[in-house]
Order: structure tokens, then C-alpha cells, then sequence
């Protein structure tokens, strides 16, 4: 009888150091599960900052791990921490403007802190939406559900497409990627969203009419593939 007491005295020590390890290992993180809850993003510590012409290269502690991150120029504080959604990662990037070679880095739309918050995502994610999108029709326009059900038929030709834009993020590879939504729906509900890169600058929640090439299968390396995209697209008036 004692000794199966013992033995149920253990496991249950066990189970107790072993919530007391997983309580320091999270505690390390940096990141609460509450935390975590409440901003849905991922958070870091800046521990070096380099200002380049185009860029602000951030060096920063995530978790456990060290990484490079790259934003549009921001005023970004040692020892603060910040916080991103998604990002689009580069492996042996070279900065010309620091005359670098980064072995991976992270392009982000931007470091949020404690007095801002992000209104959108980065990274080759499509934005996932059920906003009721109304969109005046336009001569010759291509709808998103059309282009996606057609891909093939639109493979390399020039469309012109009308939305609005749900994502920006400048200055990644020397493009500017938006995407759009015009409202048509996929089986599931939610929005039709293509990704599109331009050299424009276009403004977040504009309604734009953009012409560009239909690109099928795009693969920019580092792992960003792209099943359907439209590239050099330009305003239409």
C-alpha cells in the first residue's frame, strides 16, 4: 500500500516540474500565452537598429532565436519590444544601400509597439475576408472569380482588374505588392483576393483599376510561390 503511494507521489512530482519547466521555458519566450491571445502576432525584442536610405534593418530576439528583420524607415528603439504579423522571409539577401549580405532576413509591412497597431498583413498570405465589397463594374474589367476559375484562358495576357486594396506593402524587391478584392465570392464565403505588383504607390482601402500581366505558377525563391498573381500592373483611368 505505501509503496503504490510512493509511486502515485512521483508521477505526480513529475507533473509538477514538468508545468514548472514549461512555465520558465514560455516565461523565456518573452511571450505570455495571454499576450499572445491579445495581439494574435508574434513578438520581439530589438536588439540592434541600422538605419539604411530605403530600409530600417532591425536586429531582434524572438522567442529564443536571433533574426534579421527589414521595414519601411522607422524609428525603431534598442531593447523595446515589438510586434509583426506575417513576413516574407529572404535567404542570402544583399543590401546595396549597406553594402550587406544578410544570410536570411525578414521583410515585414512593419514593427508595431505599444502606441500603434497593424491594420494589415504582409508576406505572400492572401488576405482572408468576408467584407461585403461592392464594386461598380467597368468596360473590359475581369472579375477576380473569372480570372481564378479561368486562370489558363488569362495565362500571360494583359487584364484589367478593379478592387480594393486590403494589403500593401512596399519596396520588396524593388516591387510594391498589393491585393485586392472586388467582392465576387469563393464556395466558402470569403472574398476572391489576387496579389499584385506594381510600381505605383497605391494607398490602403483605395478602390483602384489596375492593368497587368496574369503570371500562373510564379516562383520567387525563398519559398514564396505564387499559383496566380498579376505583375507590372499599372492604374487605369
Amino acid at each position: 500500500m505505501i509503496s503504490k503511494l510512493m509511486k502515485v507521489l512521483g508521477v505526480v512530482l513529475l507533473v509538477i516540474v514538468a508545468a514548472c519547466n514549461s512555465n520558465i521555458k514560455q516565461k523565456k519566450a518573452g511571450q505570455e500565452p495571454s499576450e499572445a491571445i491579445e495581439t494574435g502576432m508574434n513578438n520581439v525584442v530589438a536588439q540592434e537598429v541600422i538605419q539604411g536610405g530605403q530600409y530600417t534593418y532591425v536586429r531582434a530576439i524572438e522567442g529564443e532565436e536571433e533574426k534579421w528583420f527589414a521595414i519601411s524607415k522607422a524609428d525603431i528603439k534598442v531593447g523595446e519590444t515589438y510586434h509583426y504579423a506575417d513576413e516574407m522571409r529572404m535567404d542570402n539577401f544583399t543590401s546595396k544601400e549597406l553594402d550587406r549580405t544578410f544570410e536570411t532576413i525578414y521583410f515585414l509591412n512593419a514593427l508595431y509597439g505599444k502606441t500603434t497597431h497593424a491594420h494589415t498583413h504582409s508576406g505572400a498570405k492572401k488576405v482572408v475576408s468576408n467584407e461585403a465589397i461592392s464594386i461598380d463594374a467597368t468596360e473590359g474589367q475581369i472579375m477576380l472569380n473569372d480570372l481564378f476559375e479561368n486562370r489558363e484562358k488569362y495565362r500571360g495576357k494583359k487584364v484589367l482588374v478593379k478592387g480594393k486594396v486590403v494589403k500593401v506593402n512596399n519596396h520588396i524587391m524593388n516591387k510594391n505588392w498589393i491585393h485586392i478584392q472586388d467582392g465576387t465570392k469563393m464556395k466558402d464565403g470569403a472574398n476572391y483576393d489576387i496579389t499584385i505588383t506594381t510600381s505605383e504607390l497605391i494607398e490602403l482601402n483605395s478602390v483602384v483599376m489596375l492593368e497587368g500581366v496574369v503570371a500562373i505558377d510564379k516562383d520567387f525563391g525563398a519559398g514564396y510561390k505564387y499559383d496566380l498573381l498579376i505583375e507590372e500592373a499599372v492604374i487605369s483611368k
